[in-house]
């Protein structure tokens, strides 16, 4: 991945502090007061409020819709037949049976990694795997093949995100207690339990932060009305033009400046999961080598 724009993020970090000071220390610090306070106070609001917000709106619409366009994938992409080619093709030189594998698969009672150990071992009657070793690439290929029905109807960075849960322990253990719900023949049952547990976590991340960076902008539109209605229409280059007021002005750009890195930082972090961090310059690993940019980035991560 393309790693060498990493400079950027800490560039723009730089100019937008340097021009936030230097814009609120001509302004002065009658004027400067009130946009950094408002800069303070949006963000102050907007990180809880997003959350709110954002779970809101999940609840409301995108869990509904992301349900649906699950069902529709899965009446294309049945998780039975593909997890059977994707066995087939492990090199154990076997051929599965469709309704035995799918009655693994769909029976609540059984233990699914276990059933199917001992099935793929009785067809040619020999180990095809260690069965840590078995059980580890069945987990990949669970992972791989659930993640590429949701890309199918959602987003790439929905979709990796299924993928690197179903790897991890819990998404494992998720996968294996409930796989008669996943490969259900009633796909709106798997569409449910897919989106549930293995989908829902990285849509909330990403209303989570569009409805941040909204609210931002809606509260420091406010601010600016209300600096209007305090200041009127006179020329800022008139007002408090005696040295300490500009200096103290541009003390107050400083924090002004913060919250605007911060703010910058999450519409990066939207660009990245909308790219599914791989695009050229908006991608984790540029993120990591930044000096500065990172510690901002990772307070995003928080929202």
């Amino acid at each position: 991945m393309n790693t060498e724009f990493w400079w950027f993020f800490d560039a723009v970090a730089v100019v937008i502090l340097l021009v936030t000071v230097f814009l609120s220390g001509k302004r002065g610090f009658s004027k400067s007061i009130v946009t950094c306070i408002g800069c303070i106070v949006a963000v102050a609001l907007s990180f809880p409020l997003s959350r709110q917000m954002g779970e809101i709106f999940y609840n409301s619409s995108i869990s509904e819709s992301n349900v649906k366009a699950l069902d529709k994938a899965l009446e294309k992409n049945s998780v039975p037949d593909k997890m059977k080619t994707y066995i087939e093709g492990l090199g154990y030189s076997i051929r599965i049976d469709e309704d035995i594998f799918a009655d693994i698969l769909t029976n609540e009672e059984k233990d699914v990694y276990d059933a199917l150990y001992t099935y793929v071992n009785n067809i040619n009657g020999r180990n095809v795997d260690e069965k840590s070793e078995f059980e580890e690439k069945l987990t990949e290929g669970f992972a791989l093949t659930i993640g590429s029905i949701v890309k199918q109807e959602l987003t790439a960075y929905e979709a990796e995100y299924a993928e690197n849960f179903i790897r991890t322990e819990e998404g494992r253990a998720l996968l294996e207690e409930n796989m008669y719900k996943v490969c259900n023949p009633n796909t709106m049952v798997g569409a449910e339990y897919i989106e549930a547990n293995f989908v829902a976590t990285g849509s909330k991340e990403f209303v989570r932060v569009m409805s941040f960076v909204i609210l931002v902008f809606v509260i420091m539109i406010i601010v600016k009305i209300v600096e209007k209605l305090i200041h009127g229409e006179e020329n800022p280059d008139r007002i408090n033009n005696e040295l300490a007021s500009h200096i103290a002005g541009g003390v107050l750009g400083i924090f002004e400046g913060l919250m605007l890195i911060f703010v910058a930082s999450a519409c990066v972090r939207v660009n990245i999961i909308l790219g599914s961090d791989n695009m050229m310059m908006f991608n984790s690993e540029t993120i990591d080598k930044t000096i500065v940019f990172k510690y901002v980035y990772n307070l995003v991560l928080k929202i």
